[in-house]
């Protein structure tokens, strides 16, 4: 099975609605072959989606409720097929920690996706904006070009 990796700083806000909409992206292309999954750079392990992040994917019909953030770590990496950063930041970082996966980090959008963390749902919507169309191109791109 593929794995896709959604990484971002504390595995509560955007790597969290990243991945339940890249799960939902996957299901609506029918590709059941390819597991995704989310961490943080600097998560603490096991909190919950933020409340905002929740009701926003719950608006969207997916529930993010039994969320646990999790660290990364290199196992997680090796695992993956394709891992997607949220901005040039997190880019940075992970290649600085893991420069053997070079090869499979990509960021999700040319832009950098704005953490929302302590924001009100107003700015989760946006953001879940950004995601869903940034993850539509990055997936899109990942499937066409031949890597699933």
């Amino acid at each position: 099975m593929k794995k896709i990796l959604f990484i971002c700083t504390g595995n509560t806000c955007r790597s969290v609605m990243a991945e339940a909409l890249g799960r939902l992206w996957l299901k609506e292309n029918g590709l059941e072959d390819v597991e995704i999954s989310s961490a943080g750079l600097a998560a603490l392990p096991n909190m919950s989606a933020a409340p905002q992040a929740a009701e926003v994917m719950q608006k969207r019909g997916l529930n993010v409720e039994n969320h646990s953030s999790k660290l990364l770590d290199v196992s997680v990496i090796e695992e993956a097929e394709i891992v997607f950063v949220m901005t040039h930041a997190h880019l940075d970082q992970l290649l600085t920690y893991y420069p053997e996966a070079e090869a499979k980090v990509k960021l999700i959008s040319k832009n950098d996706i704005p953490d929302p963390f302590g924001g009100t749902v107003e700015e989760y919507e946006k953001c879940a904006l950004q995601l869903e169309e940034a993850i539509n191109k990055a997936l899109q791109e990942w499937t066409s070009s031949g890597r699933n």
